[in-house]
Order: C-alpha cells, then sequence, then structure tokens
C-alpha cells in the first residue's frame, strides 16, 4: 500500500480547492444575513420572544408615550371623568367609539379640556394623555404611538 503525503506540500485538485472556497463563501454568507436580520444584536435568549426590529423600536416608542400620558391622564383627567360622582362622562369604550377618529376626539379634547382651561396644554400633551387613554380601554394597537400623522386613519372601534 502506498503512502499518502498529508504534508501542506501536497497537492490539492481544482475540484476540492472549488468545494473549498464555495463552502467557505456560504458559510461567510450566512453569518454576514444573520447578523443584518439582527440588527447587529444579539439573538434572544431561549424562551424569549423576539420581535422584529421594527416591533421594538415601536414598542418603544409607545412605552414612552404611555409614561408621559398616564400622570397627565391622572392629574388632568381622572378627576373628572374616573371618579365615582364625578361631573364628566364615563370615559368608556363606547362614548370614546362615538368619535370615530382618534383625530376628532384630540380635537374635541383640546378645545374643551380640560374644563377649566381648555386648549391650553401642548399638543404633545394632548396626544400623550389620548394615546394612554385609548390604549388603557385597548383602543390603540400595541406598538402604535398617536399622533397628527396617524390620527385621521385610526378608528375608534366600540
Amino acid at each position: 500500500m502506498g503512502r499518502v503525503d498529508v504534508s501542506p506540500r501536497a497537492a490539492v485538485g481544482p475540484r476540492t480547492a472549488l468545494l473549498f472556497v464555495v463552502v467557505l463563501l456560504s458559510a461567510l454568507a450566512a453569518a454576514s444575513c444573520t447578523r443584518a436580520l439582527a440588527g447587529g444584536r444579539q439573538p434572544p435568549a431561549p424562551g424569549a420572544v423576539a420581535l422584529p426590529p421594527r416591533a421594538g423600536v415601536a414598542a418603544e416608542a409607545q412605552g414612552a408615550q404611555l409614561a408621559r400620558g398616564q400622570p397627565l391622564y391622572e392629574r388632568r383627567c381622572a378627576s373628572c371623568h374616573d371618579a365615582e360622582g364625578a361631573i364628566g362622562t364615563s370615559l368608556d369604550r363606547v362614548m370614546l367609539g362615538a368619535y370615530v377618529t382618534a383625530r376628532a376626539l384630540f380635537d374635541y379634547v383640546k378645545d374643551s379640556m380640560p374644563l377649566d382651561a381648555p386648549g391650553k396644554l401642548p399638543d404633545q400633551d394632548y396626544w400623550d394623555l389620548l394615546a394612554y387613554l385609548l390604549r388603557s380601554r385597548e383602543l390603540l394597537p400595541a406598538g402604535m404611538t398617536l399622533g397628527p400623522e396617524n390620527a385621521e386613519t385610526l378608528r375608534i372601534r366600540k
């Protein structure tokens, strides 16, 4: 039986070299695609829910808007609309749905609320507290922020 030369000087045939290059390039391409799809982040831990990159950004933006809106709502609205025996209408899904769009609701609230100083809040405060109100009644989709760019198309479903 003849000896096989396994030294680095051993000749490699063209088919073997081509196969090696194809495998190497495929591995590099796969690694590059995986990093691009993950947005450069590490993959989620086992059992964690992986959100698409845009969904994560939208959820963070909505979370920030709701965090600004909740204290505004509690300070400026809840005492009249949520308290027992309060002077304001209960802000339930049916009442809110009567406005049909978030834009119509915004226009009404900005023109007439708070009762002691209608229209005196900055527009962003109105958007933030309405986002909180609608999300707390499950009328604002998860991950969506509320503002002038989408208020006309956001239908409030009873």
